[in-house]
């Protein structure tokens, strides 16, 4: 089966292609071949032979028209770019192959990215790619004016499998521009069936006139085991678009018991020295362990701290906030294949203490998310602030899949600060550029009934005294999502109407002083007493009723209760 498209290469000069052999001729010859519009003169030729889907980059010239010829091959993901300054504030040209009409082209870029992103599901506030799957951010920060987030990627599906580093840029932690892919799988995954892996999770540091990349190769069985490789690179990039000078920085696991997990350095300053922090278990305890930068090459330096009574299989994502006027640093930590007594799953988990050395004596233990929808978290510690994301996961397995383009989105930029022993993480200032209209600052009444014209809004409330009461943020005549208070425990629902979750997602909390939560199309945010605890739930319900209800026992017992619509960030 041939196709035949038409692109006209507007000011780009590179074109990306990540390709696959045709499910309806996997047995025949595949073939890529790009050809002047004008002329017919072949340019460029690739053969499709990965069984499991590859990329290919070729140079074009700007403001020519191409044809683009598929013998027995798809093209899931494709786009225009360059290095020019431009892209930072125009971004790419995505090619969208499934959806245009053999002979054309359809592109998405700035001028109709709100259209390609109106999908039932498809988040209009949270950031998430443009197609297929997205989960860790990674390389949070901010490098010549730009705050830059990279983001693990299958650029190929919507499930995991293996991966690489998606990139965006925003001006304000709100509105995003995509970036070329920077990291993509090491040849050596290309042609092996039994293998995966990729470009695991990192950091980046910034310097002047560079960034410098950090984080983990993995290639392994599909069942993980001895096996399993994991090293960690560094890279760097002078023009905050593309990386090179890859190598690897350490090849193996420190002498001694340490596990195959062994991955997503975290690179911060400690006492005025570049530390690196990689989770891992050792003598199969969960474990994070440190390097210093010697000034030539990173030496082992021990473990941080271990946690012996957590049931999982391996630390990931360790990230680090330090309180600017004391010793106390909060670890943040996620927790692979856990669950607790609760039967909730996706923990991780905050563990506060004092710091001697790259030693941390720990005081403090708790849950992250009491909604278990947000993993990964990933900071960015300027001299304002400690900003962080999360990636939003469908944690029990409710997203349906058929008719949707994107799985995963990343959480609310969020701001944390710790002071001793307590961490609040609240919503970053920046949120508010969101804010649109409000459409309820009014008296409560013990039951409310509100339309809201998308799924797309915040509610402040605030409480003089505890009351009893119960939102309902989203529904369908047999399915709901939403948050209710009996007077000490907060939890959410969802699921069944009427029916209590199998899985219970909430918190106790005697004192209710506030709650800000944020409604998206497919997640919801909740913030407590000013970031206190937060939860985070994805929800998938169809011909919702676009409306909003709140009923309390007690009205007089609330302060405010206001309600903005939120605007759409593309």
């Amino acid at each position: 089966m041939q196709q035949e498209f038409k692109i006209s290469t507007n000011a780009f000069k590179k074109l990306t292609l990540l390709y696959v052999k045709s499910e309806f001729d996997p047995n025949g010859e595949s073939e890529i071949r790009i050809c002047k519009s004008e002329s017919g003169t072949e340019v460029a030729k690739q053969i499709v032979d990965s069984p499991k889907g590859w990329h290919y980059t070729c140079s074009l010239q700007p403001f020519t028209d191409y044809t683009i010829i598929l013998h027995a091959t798809s093209i899931p993901y494709a786009y225009l770019h360059d290095s020019c300054i431009s892209v930072f504030e125009s971004g790419m040209d995505f090619i969208d192959f499934d959806h245009a009409c053999p002979g054309t082209s359809l592109i998405v870029n700035k001028t109709n990215m709100r259209k390609a992103y109106d999908q039932p599901f498809r988040n209009q506030y949270h950031f998430s790619s443009i197609k297929n799957w997205l989960n860790d951010p990674n390389g949070l920060c901010y490098f010549q004016g730009n705050y830059h987030l990279f983001f693990q990627m299958n650029p190929f599906h919507l499930h995991w499998d293996t991966m690489y580093w998606g990139h965006a840029v925003s001006k304000d932690l709100i509105h995003w521009t995509h970036l070329p892919i920077v990291f993509f799988p090491q040849e050596t995954l290309k042609d092996n069936k039994n293998r995966k892996g990729g470009a695991y999770s990192g950091c980046v540091v910034t310097k002047p006139d560079m960034l410098e990349f950090y984080f983990t190769r993995c290639d392994t069985p599909f069942v993980r085991g001895p096996e399993t490789i994991e090293l960690q690179q560094e890279a760097y990039s002078e023009d905050g678009i593309y990386a090179k000078g890859e190598h690897t920085i350490i090849s193996r696991r420190p002498v001694g018991n340490h596990d195959y997990n062994f991955r997503d350095p975290k690179v911060i300053v400690l006492d005025g020295i570049p530390t690196m922090m990689i989770a891992t278990t050792v003598d199969g305890i969960c474990s994070v362990l440190t390097y210093r930068f010697n000034g030539t090459k990173w030496n082992y330096e021990g473990i941080m701290f271990e946690d012996k009574t957590v049931d999982c299989r391996t630390f990931e994502c360790a990230n680090l906030i330090q309180d600017p006027d004391s010793d106390y640093c909060a670890v943040i930590c996620s927790l692979q294949d856990c669950s607790d007594d609760r039967g909730r799953k996706r923990l991780s988990k905050i563990y506060i203490g004092k710091r001697k050395g790259i030693q941390l004596s720990v005081e403090k233990e708790q849950i992250l998310d009491f909604g278990t929808g947000s993993y990964a978290l990933q900071t960015l510690e300027t001299p304002v602030c400690t900003y962080a994301f999360g990636w939003c996961v469908d944690t029990y397995d409710e997203f349906p899949g058929t008719g949707n383009i994107s799985n995963g989105c990343m959480t609310l930029p969020k701001q944390c600060t710790l002071q001793s022993t307590e961490l609040h993480i609240r919503p970053a200032k920046a949120v508010r550029l969101l804010d649109d209209y409000i459409i309820y600052d009014a008296p409560c009444k013990k039951h409310n009934r509100l339309s809201v014209v998308d799924n797309t809004y915040r509610i402040e409330a605030s409480f003089r005294k505890k009351t009893t009461f119960k939102y309902i943020l989203a529904e369908n005549d047999e399915q709901w999502v939403g948050l209710q208070y009996d007077g000490n425990e907060l939890q959410f629902l969802y699921g069944q109407k009427d029916s209590l979750p199998t899985i219970q997602l909430g918190i106790h909390t005697e004192v209710l002083k506030n709650l800000e939560i944020f409604v998206d199309r497919s997640v919801i945010e909740v913030f407590v007493n000013d970031g206190a605890q937060f939860g985070t739930k994805m929800y998938f319900i169809v011909n919702t009723t676009h409306r909003l209800s709140f009923d309390f026992d007690n009205p007089e017992s609330v302060i405010r209760n206001k309600v903005t619509m939120l605007k759409n960030i593309w």
